[in-house]
This record gives structure tokens, C-alpha cells and sequence, in this order.
């Protein structure tokens, strides 16, 4: 007992031993003795260990805590590892151990070290190549709903995807959906090539030759040019079916309005022309990467803003193209043309790696030129193609 004991303590100790327990002074007493005169007094039967779990809960053995300890470091090393693998994964790996974000959604360290096997092989997998998350689960994990949403792996896998997607697109956000809900969940995977179901990622297409002679997918492109009608295609469509004949040339817009014009303008007469409709769709990314393997050029056109910027530079992390009125030239000339009536950039700028100079007119120059303020130009390069 300690000096500072009050009277009621130092009267309950004076009870347990048998002798008075002076005011300012300590006293001592061996627990195999404390033991002995709580099971023969009957203040508790049971003995010392027992009545020490009734008052204070359950008494972790030193040995098992310090192994669980060690357990714990060396999940916590397996974790950082992930960064020599992908470094750009290195400030988020940081934030889930200052976190301690896998200790609350594992229940041990063994089930901790099994999680992070797991989202290693998926991380070293990324990105897709424009798979479904259920078909890419399969193949990296051998479980189709091993990455589902609400599992452990599957909300740390996203969040990884996240930031994998965000560096791929030189830092820029590819989501402007609320964390965690499902709108996040569809745009952060198909950032990295993955696609939470192969129905809803699409892309708009104005055009493409396709073939009257086949039967599937390459038939009903042939029919829509020939009316010179847009189409929507889907990821499921252009994973299972063949597009047919490959042009020499494809326009790509980031607005549809571009391909509504076209088709008002020129109907079946519009060279082949895809429209991305914001950041690249693995519907998108799948139909274009085609393309430029058997041969096409990409010309390419978007909004003269940072967000476009920002969607031209992820399209680039997966497929080559060439500026089509996308330069600094263009966008002086479009503000020539339309004065004061355009509105203010607003963002954080960013380099323009096709033209660094168009980067450095638009901090100048500090206007929005969206596609459609040029959209009659547009039609006119795309008349005088065909």
C-alpha cells in the first residue's frame, strides 16, 4: 500500500491482514500471502487471480502480448513493402498504419498478413485491361467476389486503385463521386482498366466502318454509318465481339455535342469519331486501344479547361494521339473569336505534355473554352476529312 493511502483503504487492508496499517507509511504483503488470506478469510474464495479478473477484466499474459506485439511489426513491414512495389501507393500505405486502419478491419495479425498477400497481387496486377471486377478477381485471387464492395479487400483494393488511377492521370482526381459510395467505386476501378460490371461503362461512336457482311457487332456498326446514326456501345459488347474494319483515322471529342453536330452535319458522310463523355471509360479505353493496335491514328479534341487537361493526359496513359485543334494556337484563336464572353478558368493548372506552350496560354490568357464554343470548326475539319 502506498503512504498517500485514505483512511477507508488503509481500514480495508487492516481488516484483509490482521494488523493495523499506520497513516504514512507503505506496507507490503507477498501475493502468495495475499492469496492465502483471501481464500481462508472468504472475502474471496476463488483466490487472488480470480478476484483480480472480477475487478479489472481479463489480465493478458506479458509473453502472449509481446508476441502479438512482433506479429503486429512485422504485418506492419509487409504493409510498407507495398511501396517498393508501386511507389506511388507510398503516402496512402503511411495513412493506413498511422491509421491503424488494418487492425480494425482484420481480427488478427494473421488474418492482417493474409489481407495484405491478397491486395498485393492486385495492386501488381493493376491496371486492367478493361475486365470486369468480377473476371479480373477471378483471375488474380482464383474468387470471383473477392474485391466485392462492403468486404475488407475490397474497400482497401479501391481505395489503392484510387490513388493508382490519380497518378496515372499526373495527380488529378478521376472521381468526383463521394467516397465509398458506389459512383467512387465504378469510376476509381475503371480508372485502372476495371470495370464493376461490363453493362454500365460505354462509349458514344459516330462512323466507324464496321462490316455489312458480318452478322454481330461489325454488322450494326456498318448500319448505323450507312444512316449516319451515333451508337452507344458497351464494354460487354466490345469484349465479346469484333468491330470489324480499323480506319486509317479516328477523331476524338471529350463532349457528345460534337458527335450530335456531326451527325446532323455530315449524317454518314462523318469520319469515324468516339466520344469519351469525361474521363475515359474502360469502354472508352478497350475500343480505342483496339483501334491503334491495327493501325488507326487518334486525333484528339477536348475542352480547353484544367479538368480537360486533365482527361487528355489520362486518355494519353492509354493510348497515343495527336493534338486536333488541341494547342495553344487553337485556343488563342477561339478566344479571339469570341472576346469577353467566355468564362474564367478556375482550377489548379497543369502542364500539357503534347504542347507545353498551350499550358502557358491558358494560365495567360485565364478563360473556359469549351469544346462547344468551337464545335463549327470541329464539323469543318471532319467535312473537309470525308
Amino acid at each position: 500500500m502506498r503512504p498517500d493511502a485514505t483512511d477507508g483503504e488503509r481500514l480495508a487492508v487492516a481488516r484483509l491482514v490482521g494488523r493495523a496499517v499506520p497513516a504514512g507509511r507503505s506496507t507490503s504483503l507477498s501475493l502468495e500471502r495475499l492469496e492465502e488470506m483471501l481464500r481462508s478469510s472468504g472475502a474471496w474464495p476463488a483466490g487472488l487471480a480470480s478476484a483480480v479478473v472480477a475487478l479489472t477484466g481479463p489480465v493478458a499474459d506479458p509473453r502472449v502480448r509481446e508476441e502479438e506485439q512482433r506479429a503486429w511489426a512485422s504485418v506492419t513491414a509487409e504493409l510498407m513493402a507495398l511501396a517498393d512495389l508501386r511507389p506511388e501507393l507510398t503516402e496512402w500505405l503511411e495513412g493506413l498504419r498511422a491509421r491503424g486502419q488494418l487492425r480494425r478491419v482484420a481480427g488478427s495479425a494473421v488474418e492482417a498478413s493474409a489481407l495484405i498477400a491478397q491486395l498485393r497481387a492486385v495492386v501488381a496486377a493493376l491496371p486492367a485491361e478493361g475486365e470486369s471486377i468480377a473476371r479480373f478477381s477471378a483471375r488474380v485471387l482464383d474468387r470471383a467476389h473477392a474485391l466485392d464492395a462492403g468486404t475488407a479487400l475490397g474497400g482497401l483494393a479501391a481505395a489503392a486503385a484510387e490513388v493508382l488511377g490519380r497518378h496515372a492521370a499526373d495527380g488529378v482526381s478521376t472521381t468526383a463521386a463521394r467516397p465509398g459510395s458506389a459512383a467512387w467505386r465504378r469510376d476509381v476501378w475503371a480508372a485502372v482498366g476495371a470495370v464493376v460490371d461490363d453493362l454500365s461503362s460505354t462509349v458514344l461512336a459516330l462512323g466507324l466502318p464496321g462490316s455489312l457482311a458480318n452478322p454481330g457487332l461489325a454488322g450494326a456498326l456498318a448500319q448505323f454509318a450507312v444512316q449516319g446514326q451515333p451508337v452507344v456501345l458497351t464494354l460487354r459488347q466490345l469484349t465479346a465481339d469484333d468491330v470489324g474494319p480499323v480506319p486509317g483515322v479516328v477523331f476524338v471529342c471529350e463532349n457528345p455535342a460534337v458527335v450530335a453536330a456531326a451527325a446532323d452535319a455530315l449524317g454518314s458522310a462523318s469520319p469515324p469519331l468516339v466520344c469519351l463523355q469525361g474521363q475515359p471509360s474502360a469502354a472508352a479505353v478497350v475500343l480505342l486501344r483496339h483501334l491503334a493496335a491495327h493501325g488507326a491514328a487518334m486525333r484528339y479534341h477536348g475542352d480547353f479547361d484544367w479538368g480537360g487537361v486533365a482527361i487528355a493526359k489520362t486518355l494519353a496513359s492509354h493510348v497515343g494521339w495527336r493534338p486536333w485543334r488541341y494547342d495553344a494556337d487553337a485556343y488563342v484563336a477561339a478566344i479571339r473569336l469570341r472576346g469577353d464572353a467566355l468564362p474564367t478558368l478556375t482550377g489548379a493548372p497543369q502542364a500539357t505534355p503534347w504542347e507545353p506552350r498551350l499550358a502557358e496560354a491558358m494560365k495567360e490568357q485565364g478563360v473556359n473554352v469549351e469544346e462547344e464554343v468551337v464545335i463549327d470548326a470541329l464539323i469543318g475539319d471532319l467535312g473537309d476529312w470525308s
